[in-house]
């Protein structure tokens, strides 16, 4: 999805932990990389697409061993012209532990056994990056539980609900992006994984929503 701010680069904000996985300092900045999280994680993106982005999909997953109510999760999606969130999905239901849950529009086939919710546009839900990024937001306790920037580093992000700027970065930006060229999504290498440094945990992937991720 082509934004339509003038400008399409930079952006900045920062990511707020949940209490089982680390805090951010007061002023909106992280602290250095907090363990690994338990609770909701994002696990694949795919927002670009050869043509018309008619098959863009998010992908979470519960790494926590308790089962995750979702009422008060929105998935934000934040623009980097501007550094503010253009769209807010609201999600909803139970996820297990270890499950997997995709939001994704109809084209997507979905796989896996994961929970499947549907994005609100036929097409263009998440834009095309430079940069651009995304955040699981605890509405009810007003954390970030997970981020990510992609196509640069976005670190002063505005959310609605939250206090100061975010960044949206942990550790280092990753270095690799989703194109128009061929089919392919972000996802965690491995599966899941979570070092404190997005560069080494996101890599370009086969689309495999509901599934283990998996190199092109």
């Amino acid at each position: 999805m082509r934004r339509h701010a003038p400008f399409a680069l930079l952006l900045p904000l920062a990511m707020l932990l949940p209490a089982t996985g680390g805090a951010a300092s007061s002023a909106g900045t992280r602290s250095d990389p907090p363990p690994v999280p338990s609770g909701l994680r994002l696990n694949e993106v795919d927002y670009d697409q050869p043509g018309i982005d008619t098959a863009e999909f998010v992908e979470i997953v519960n790494v926590g061993d308790q089962q995750y109510r979702l009422r008060r999760v929105d998935l934000v999606l934040v623009n980097g012209a501007t550094s503010v969130e253009y769209r807010r999905v609201p999600l909803s239901g139970l996820l297990g532990p270890a499950r997997k849950l995709v939001l994704a529009t109809s084209a997507v086939d979905v796989g896996g056994n994961a929970k499947v919710l549907p994005l609100p546009l036929a097409s263009n839900n998440v834009q095309n990056g430079s940069p651009d990024g995304l955040a699981l937001v605890d509405t009810t306790n007003r954390v970030i539980l997970d981020a990510l920037s992609y196509e640069g580093a976005l670190t002063e992000a505005s959310i609605e609900g939250l206090p100061g700027t975010w960044s949206l970065v942990q550790g280092n930006p990753v270095s690799e992006s989703d194109d128009n060229e061929l089919p392919g999504s972000l996802c965690r290498l491995p599966d899941k994984a979570d070092s404190g440094d997005d560069d080494t945990d996101w890599g370009r992937c086969t689309p495999t929503p509901g599934e283990v991720n998996a190199v092109p």
